[in-house]
């Protein structure tokens, strides 16, 4: 990233965030700070600086009220400048913020723990939220009694009045100012301690690379309990001091094409997000919405979160370079929790993603060989920014084996220094050590951050990630990047799901073998067999290793981080456990002979109970209802027409045969997520003509009881004594 110092156009060097927004209150008070975008597309509300600044004062009054002070208090709240104005006003009251993930109700067995595991790990005793969340608390106790014990406060109803009353407390630059919990194991969440100095050198590295400035323009989808949408949009538009625009991801999800626009519509300077959203737009935008466009003003597309795929970001200046996009804007970046937000971001100067050739083989043992894009296994790799330009911070690349820097050409380990690197895990003390405080071994220098990925050093300072040390596939003493073994499977066959592939070794008779899973549209295929024969030859061709299994799973079966990353090692897991759920799987006969799977009808597997439940609520929108005060929709068509459509629309998200589906299980057994739902949502409000509650198929989690209720029969939502029942079966 470049030096701070080389624009003059970057803010002052405020020395916390509360005396920045502080300062732009003072300054610039009538100046718009946040808008935010209804699903529609619409403006649904704004603040301006004075008008942030005082609800900051108002909810750090209430806090400071409450006895908060230096305690940690999670927010949960749906993407909502409300989460805005807590999470300042937690940074004003000296309150240990600590943004939480809403609870996926299709993925209740999981990310419920999740949450119950961060206010344990944080010893939260309140919990920031929304009246009408807070009003939904006891219908998802029963799952989480500690959650009832805890402290709720709604930060929308506290009078902002009594922001005359704040006085400042003691906050500076070493002051902690909020958990950022990575996406590490449901059971033992990791709470990375992000201090104001770390957001203030972080945001500064960030604007000396992108050269934001008051006059700049952020349009942003991110989830905002997320480092990227936090750190990256959120507070980097308050510490510099310019205009942000907000939508929820589900807003994205559903209509991809209302980003692009907004861009246009506000003359965006800056966005981006993880490599799947540029896909769902390359996919979803049409011609005509297209056309409509003016990406002209924007300076910065970044990508990151997630492998960059140079095939994603080609694709998308194809299509939207000729409504004004320049190839300029495109930014892949590195970073991580543990960074504070970035660690490298493409320079201004440069004329789009930087790539090189790698041979192959080469690069297997660790070592980097540019070739010709004609070498016979050549591969492209994306750079994820330039590091040599920052004077703040180190960056080496260390063999992770022995603690010494690599040679040049080198594969090995990211370790990286300087402000931004975070003080550690919270109530971790030994993974802080292993982490947060590694030396090289034969100078002593240090302490860096082990990142764990993998990656090399170009001489002109450009960063290009390879991987994760951890993730390696090391068989017979070679290394293999998983990421490619997944992409030679995905590519043999239309009906591989790109990006929704997990690699990863087992112990096989004392002796490492490869298993590869993959999500794929089942109904496109006829022959597994031949498939799997293919996908086989082509690994063994590409890589020199054979198979020892190859599983075949439905669509979204792939554990994937909040931000779009594979789970392998919870892939494996779950793998080794046999509760994998399989369209199919091959296992090396003379290995597995009684496990080996015969080929067999593609039939929907019976999946585990819907666990509906109140903590959908904690996706929804704000002004949700409690599930018995839902709104009834009456549909415009009758029932059968109704259960017509909701049977299409579910086999077509599932890549299924209509013939397939059975409309009295529920939704997730055809590997409909929390977003596959909210899209299932919107197709219907499109289809009927009416709008529809956001929890929706939630209430009525099956075919069968949403198409009854929507055609206007006498149909009960899920009672609670049925959705413990649920659950109880769920978890057996």
């Amino acid at each position: 990233m470049s030096r701070v110092a080389e624009s003059p156009s970057l803010p002052a060097p405020f020395p916390t965030v509360v005396d920045a927004l502080r300062h732009h209150a003072q300054h610039q008070p009538e100046r718009l700070a946040y808008t935010f975008l209804a699903e529609s597309g619409e403006e649904e509300s704004k603040l301006t600086f004075a008008q942030l600044d005082a609800q900051a004062r108002a909810i750090a009054v209430e806090l400071q009220k409450a006895g908060a002070a230096g305690q940690r208090v999670v927010m949960l709240y749906p993407s909502c400048l409300e989460f805005v104005a807590a999470y300042f006003g937690c940074l004003y009251g000296n309150v240990v913020a600590v943004p939480a993930y809403p609870p996926e109700p299709a993925r209740l067995q999981r990310t419920l723990p999740r949450l119950q595991a961060i206010v344990k790990n944080a010893s939260a005793k309140k919990i920031l939220t929304t009246q009408a969340i807070k009003s939904m608390v006891s219908f998802f106790t029963p799952y989480a009694p500690e959650l009832g014990e805890v402290e709720w406060i709604a930060t929308d109803a506290v009078d902002v009045n009594q922001a005359s009353e704040y006085q400042r407390p003691n906050i500076g630059p070493q002051t902690l100012s909020f958990l950022q919990y990575t996406s590490g194991s449901t059971a033992t969440p990791k709470g990375v301690m992000v201090t104001h100095a770390n957001l203030v050198a972080n945001t500064l590295a960030l604007t000396g690379s992108v050269k934001t400035h008051k006059d700049s323009v952020l349009v942003c989808w991110l989830p905002l309990f997320h480092d990227m949408g936090l750190i990256g949009n959120v507070i980097h538009a308050a510490y510099v001091g310019f205009h942000c625009v907000l939508m929820a991801p589900t807003t994205f999800l559903q209509n991809p094409f209302l980003w692009v626009k907004a861009v246009s519509d506000y003359k965006a300077t800056f966005t981006g997000g993880p490599n799947f959203g540029y896909e769902l737009c390359n996919r979803k935008v049409t011609a005509g919405q297209r056309a409509t466009l003016n990406l002209s003003s924007l300076e910065t597309a970044y990508n990151g979160a997630e492998p960059v795929r140079y095939e994603t970001l080609e694709r998308f200046f194809e299509l939207f370079g000729p409504h004004g996009l320049r190839r300029s804007a495109l930014k892949p970046c590195y970073g991580m929790a543990e960074t504070t937000l970035v660690v490298s971001m493409t320079s201004m100067d440069s004329t789009g993603p930087i790539t090189m050739m790698a041979d192959g083989s080469s690069l297997e043992r660790n070592q980097i060989q540019p070739v010709a894009e004609t070498h016979a296994g050549a591969r492209r790799l994306v750079a994820s920014g330039n590091v040599a330009t920052d004077a703040t911070q180190r960056v080496l690349i260390v063999r992770p084996e022995t603690g010494v820097r690599c040679a040049a050409n080198e594969v090995g380990e990211i370790w990286t220094s300087g402000p931004s690197v975070a003080r550690g895990y919270w109530n971790m003390s030994d993974e802080t050590e292993a982490i947060f405080h590694a030396y090289l071994s034969d100078t002593g220098e240090g302490p860096f951050l082990r990142t764990g990925d993998l990656g090399f050093l170009r001489e002109d300072g450009e960063l290009f990630i390879t991987g994760r040390w951890k993730d390696l596939v090391i068989i017979r003493g070679t290394n293999h990047y998983p990421q490619d073994i997944e992409r030679t499977m995905e590519q043999q066959h239309p009906a591989m799901r790109p990006g929704c592939g997990a690699a990863f070794c087992v112990d096989v008779k004392d002796e490492e073998r490869l298993v590869v899973v993959q999500e794929v549209d089942a109904n496109k295929v006829s022959d597994f067999d031949g498939l799997l024969e293919k996908v086989r030859s082509a690994i063994t061709q590409n890589h020199g290793v054979q198979p020892y299994a190859l599983v075949l799973v439905a669509p979204r079966s792939i554990t994937k981080t909040s931000s779009g990353k594979i789970q392998r090692r919870a892939c494996r897991a779950l793998w080794l456990s046999g509760e994998m759920e399989k369209v199919y799987e091959w296992r090396q006969p003379e290995l597995a002979a009684e496990t080996a799977k015969a080929p067999k009808a593609v039939q929907p597997a019976a999946a585990p109970a819907a666990k509906p439940s109140p903590a959908a609520a904690l996706q929804a929108a704000a002004s949700v209802t409690a599930p018995e005060e839902s709104a009834r929709h009456t549909a415009t068509k009758p029932t059968p027409e109704v259960h017509a459509f909701l049977i299409a629309r579910v086999a077509e998200e599932a890549k299924l045969a209509a013939s397939l589906i059975d409309p009295k299980l529920p939704f997730t057994t055809y590997g409909l997520d929390s977003a596959g739902e909210i899209m299932l949502t919107k197709a219907l409000e499109d289809f009927l003509g009416v709008k529809l509650a956001a929890n929706l198929t939630w209430e009525y989690p099956s075919i069968d009881a949403l198409a009854r209720y929507l055609g206007g029969e006498d149909v009960m939502s899920v009672t609670m004594t049925e959705k413990r029942k649920l659950a109880e079966r769920a978890s057996r």
